[in-house]
């Protein structure tokens, strides 16, 4: 790890337009495009599978699952797919992914060679026929397919488990035929399943509600729905299956759930500081071989937080990229991995965003090219592949990833001075900050070196 006066590829620290700053270190040059958000180990240790999302090509792209090589982040493998999300699991021994699809209602079947890193498709596990458009479906345009989210696999590998987000259910379906098995109306928008061999559970988190439900594997029976804070998301399991973690975004905390009892033993804090406001945003996990420490993708403190289980204390932290989305460990701990969705930066739009109005009924190739993300191109996925901090660097770790935020625990108590100002006008625009599409305009206080959006793009913002 390198100490907090440079915890960097670069020497000075790079200011995002929201007033934060990074440095990460270990930075790793691979193209994942924008904001891949789940990493998954597979059995062998040799490789990392994560995904590659739009964005590769400045103007849209595609979406592909990519095969990382564990000892140095380096690419090995990827393959196309027509959409992609969370959810990601092997069978067996590893020979075969499951990978959710997201918006294209699938689960993707891959043959996958431990040797070489290589994936090859099989057929997929079809979820469209269950949808009733749910929560996504958009009026006097039929229901979409299925939103599929988390997924989870079976110990002999016959059934896989999937959240269809859309539907508020878990659906069981034969793992080769797609047949159904059973299906479980669950709480609002699930989003991870874990799997619990020891006790034949399934853990599923609710992704805008402040639950976790509990099913019966073999049936889909809800067994209990368990308490915890707002947002539960990512989940993982302990080596023993007797401890699970949840990360809640919304409370700036991680679950401790007791998987025999269903029963929570504790919230622990993951704030930049203890008892921070919200705004933490935990959203990836991942757990030592020994369960000692639970590393903690904290998104919006631009940081992974470092946990002692013991205590539930936050011993260190490792500055990350912008907006850390997952995080893994190598198969012997020696190394970590962290995805920084919106990567270390961002440059201005250089190219026009497509005027034509939403067409449901375009499924035409260049529709891709047409509606696309005004972010897509401008933001590329930032991987960081790093040591195992030994305690001295991740506290060190810690005081750097504080010295990059504005926030200060005291700065909420100090009484301030009011400016001169007589009115505001409160302009909401999506993940955008006044720099970022007027910062060139003369009128204003703003910087034009933060502006994103310029007059070529935004003459009249």
């Amino acid at each position: 790890f390198i100490p907090a006066i440079g915890w960097s590829n670069n020497k000075v620290p790079v200011m995002l337009p929201n007033g934060w700053s990074v440095m990460p270190a270990g930075v790793t040059p691979v193209n994942l495009g924008t904001m891949p958000i789940r990493m998954l180990n597979d059995p062998s240790g040799r490789w990392i599978i994560t995904q590659q999302a739009r964005g590769i090509e400045r103007a849209g792209g595609d979406y592909y699952i990519v095969v990382l090589d564990a000892k140095d982040g380096q690419l090995a493998h990827r393959i196309p797919v027509p959409g992609v999300y969370n959810g990601m699991a092997f069978s067996g021994k590893g020979q075969i992914l499951f990978v959710s699809g997201g918006p294209a209602g699938t689960v993707y079947r891959f043959a996958f060679d431990p040797s070489s890193g290589a994936l090859s498709k099989e057929a997929n596990v079809d979820m469209k026929p269950f949808s009733q458009g749910g929560q996504f479906g958009r009026p006097g345009h039929g229901p979409p397919a299925a939103w599929v989210g988390g997924v989870a696999v079976s110990e002999d590998g016959n059934t896989i488990y999937a959240a269809a987000m859309s539907d508020n259910a878990v659906l069981a379906r034969d793992a080769r035929l797609g047949v159904s098995k059973w299906t479980t109306t669950v709480s609002r928008f699930p989003y991870e399943i874990v799997r619990d061999p020891k006790h034949g559970k399934l853990f599923v988190t609710s992704w805008t509600t402040s639950v976790v439900d509990v099913l019966l594997e073999s049936t889909g029976r809800r067994l209990a729905t368990i308490h915890v804070a707002s947002h539960p998301n990512a989940a993982v399991l302990s080596r023993d299956a007797g401890t699970l973690y949840v990360a809640c975004s919304y409370a700036n905390q991680v679950a401790v759930i007791d998987t025999e009892n269903n029963r929570v033993r504790r919230l622990i804090d993951v704030g930049l500081y203890p008892g921070s406001p919200v705004g933490s945003t935990p959203v990836g996990l991942a757990l030592t071989n020994d369960d000692r420490y639970l590393f903690v993708a904290s998104a919006d403190n631009n940081a992974v937080m470092m946990v002692d289980t013991s205590t539930g204390e936050v011993v260190g932290a490792v500055p990350t990229g912008w907006y850390p989305t997952t995080v893994a460990l190598s198969a012997d701990d020696r190394r970590l991995f962290i995805i920084s969705g919106m990567g270390s930066g961002v440059w201005a739009a250089d190219f026009a965003i497509p005027a034509r109005p939403f067409d449901p009924k375009n499924t035409t190739p260049e529709k891709k090219q047409a509606f696309y993300s005004v972010y897509d191109g401008q933001q590329d996925a930032l991987l960081q592949v790093l040591p195992f901090p030994a305690q001295t660097m991740a506290a060190n770790g810690l005081a750097a990833v504080r010295k990059n935020s504005p926030y200060r625990p005291d700065s909420a108590r100090r009484p301030a001075k009011l400016p001169p100002i007589k009115h505001v006008v409160y302009i909401i625009r999506e993940n955008k900050t006044y720099d970022s599409v007027m910062g060139d305009n003369p009128r204003g206080n703003g910087d034009p070196t933060l502006t994103l959006f310029g007059k070529k793009i935004t003459p009249n913002a």
